[in-house]
C-alpha cells in the first residue's frame, strides 16, 4: 500500500487508488470508461476513488463539458500531477521519474484531438492486452501525443513527437503509436496508426510514407534493432477501411510481393475488443496477429 506523509499525518492510498496512479502513469490519458476496460473497478468505485486522488492533489483532469457527441457530453481525461508522479516513483524501488507518463506542461486541454486521442489510447489498451494474451513481451509503446526536445525558439533540438520517424532532408513521419515487442524470441515492430473521418486520399498518402519507412528499414534504424516492420490501422467504420483498400489494391506504389503481410486493417471497436482477430491485409483476409509468417519485403 502506498503511503503519503502530508503535514504530519500519512495519507493511506488504497489499493484501487494505487491502480489508477500505476495505470495513468502507463497511459498518461485515461477517462473512466478506460478505466473501466482495464478493469480497475467498477464505474462508481472508480469515481469516488479519483476524486480523493483530486482532492490529494495527485491527479487533475481536462473537462469537455462544452462538447457534445450524438448528444452527449464527453468524458473527461485524467491524469498525473507532478506531486502524484513523484508518489509513485518514491514507493517504487527502481522506479524513477522518466518511468512516469505525465503532463510536463500546463496545457492538457486538447479539445481538436480529444476523438483521436480517445481512440488512440484504445488501441495502446488492446494491444498491451493482446501481448499479455498471447504470451508477448511488450518492450516498448510510444504514443504521438509524448514529445521530445524544446519549446523554445532557435532551440538545436526543437519539440517533436517521440514516435517521429526521420526520412532525411526534412521529411519525417509521426505515427500515432510505435509498439515494440518480442513474440517467439523475435523482436518485432509495430507501427500503429488511428483514422477518423472519410478521407482516404490523405490515409493512403500517409500509408505511402509508411511503406518507405518498411523498404528502408528506418524504424529498425531508429530503435537500433534488427525487426520487421508493420503497420495496423485503425478506422471508424468498415466502409472508410474498406475505400482505404480499394485504392491501394489500384496504386502502383503499392504492388509488392508480400505486402499483404505488413499493411493491416481494421474497425477501431472491433480491434478494441479484440486485437488478435481483427485486421485484415490488402486482400481483404482476417488473419491471426500473434501469427504472421516472417517475410522479406521485394521492391
Amino acid at each position: 500500500m502506498i503511503k503519503n506523509k502530508k503535514q504530519g499525518d500519512v495519507i493511506h492510498i488504497s489499493g484501487m487508488q494505487e491502480k489508477i496512479l500505476r495505470e495513468l502513469s502507463t497511459y498518461k490519458f485515461l477517462t473512466v470508461s478506460q478505466m473501466l476496460k482495464l478493469k480497475v473497478g467498477t464505474r462508481n468505485r472508480i469515481y469516488e476513488n479519483i476524486q480523493k486522488l483530486i482532492e490529494y492533489g495527485f491527479v487533475k483532469f481536462a473537462d469537455y463539458k462544452a462538447l457534445l457527441r450524438y448528444g452527449h457530453q464527453l468524458e473527461r481525461f485524467h491524469f498525473l500531477t507532478p506531486k502524484g508522479a513523484n508518489l509513485l516513483v518514491s514507493n517504487t524501488p527502481n522506479y524513477h521519474l522518466d518511468n512516469v507518463r505525465f503532463p510536463k506542461s500546463n496545457t492538457t486541454l486538447f479539445t481538436h484531438d480529444y476523438f483521436h486521442r480517445f481512440s488512440s489510447i484504445n488501441t495502446h489498451i488492446s494491444f498491451r492486452k493482446w501481448c499479455k494474451d498471447y504470451n508477448m513481451s511488450l518492450k516498448r509503446y510510444e504514443d504521438y501525443f509524448d514529445v521530445v526536445g524544446s519549446r523554445k525558439k532557435h532551440s538545436t533540438e526543437p519539440m517533436k513527437a517521440i514516435t517521429r520517424i526521420e526520412f532525411g532532408n526534412g521529411y519525417f513521419l509521426d505515427p500515432d503509436g510505435v509498439a515494440i515487442y518480442e513474440n517467439n524470441d523475435k523482436l518485432k515492430i509495430t507501427l500503429i496508426e488511428t483514422y477518423n473521418g472519410k478521407d482516404t486520399k490523405r490515409v493512403v498518402e500517409q500509408l505511402r510514407k509508411h511503406l518507405y519507412i518498411i523498404k528502408h528499414g528506418l524504424a529498425s534504424s531508429k530503435y537500433k534493432i534488427e525487426a520487421p516492420t508493420r503497420v495496423c490501422c485503425t478506422f471508424e467504420d468498415a466502409n472508410a477501411r474498406d475505400a482505404v483498400i480499394k485504392r491501394i489494391n489500384t496504386d502502383p506504389y503499392f504492388q509488392f510481393k508480400d505486402i499483404e503481410y505488413y499493411l493491416f486493417f481494421g474497425v477501431a471497436s472491433d480491434v478494441w475488443r479484440d486485437f488478435e482477430n481483427s485486421f485484415m491485409n490488402t486482400e481483404g483476409e482476417f488473419l491471426k496477429m500473434s501469427n504472421l509468417r516472417p517475410v522479406t519485403i521485394n521492391t
